[in-house]
């Protein structure tokens, strides 16, 4: 019995310790296998985690970016230009292009409404010179008017002085004749 132990154990402890060592090897290198899977895996997960977060913030730069050229170029900029057309009008400056009149929102309704605000600028400066001319036509008639009627008084008061030097000197005339006649009658 003891031969049949030995002999057991020789053919199945001593390779079942042999077994167990290298199953405890194998266990222990996969073990360390995993260990560096795992770090592996940390650091994948660490860089994507970066990329991704990088990549959000170009994505966040780069719409933030886009919603200000958008801002700037279909918004502030019309603004800008619709306001200095604006200023430009206010100064009477009726040769000023109104930017912005086919758009179809509301910065095309503003500037058609601008467009229409020049149009009754310029007609009232069309209108505004029209009743100048028609002031300044007066007042020339007016002046001739008085020219003629003042020259018409002078005419008609020399004329009466005239009349009047002529009358006198025919009163002086006849006072001179009846005096003659007077004369003569009495030397008849």
């Amino acid at each position: 019995r003891m031969a049949a132990a030995a002999d057991m154990s020789a053919r199945f402890v001593v390779p079942f310790a042999k077994l167990q060592g290298d199953v405890r090897d194998l266990t222990n290198e996969f073990y360390d296998l995993m260990d560096k899977r795992s770090e592996q895996l940390a650091e994948h997960a660490s860089t994507t985690t970066t990329l991704s977060l990088v990549f959000a913030a170009v994505g966040l730069l780069v719409s933030f970016g886009l919603g200000i050229w958008v801002s700037l170029s279909g918004l502030i900029q019309p603004v800008g230009s619709l306001t200095a057309a604006m200023a430009r009008l206010a100064d009477r400056d009726w040769n000023t292009n109104v930017p912005g009149i086919a758009r179809k929102d509301e910065l095309g309704a503003m500037a058609r409404s601008v467009e229409t605000f020049k149009r009754n600028g310029e007609e009232a400066v069309r209108l505004e010179a029209q009743q100048q001319a028609e002031r300044e036509a007066k007042e020339r008639r007016a002046e001739r008017l008085s020219t003629l009627t003042r020259d018409f008084e002078t005419s008609v008061g020399q004329l009466v002085g005239s009349v009047s030097t002529a009358a006198s000197g025919l009163k002086s005339t006849a006072q001179e004749m009846t005096g003659t006649m007077d004369e003569t009658a009495k030397q008849t």
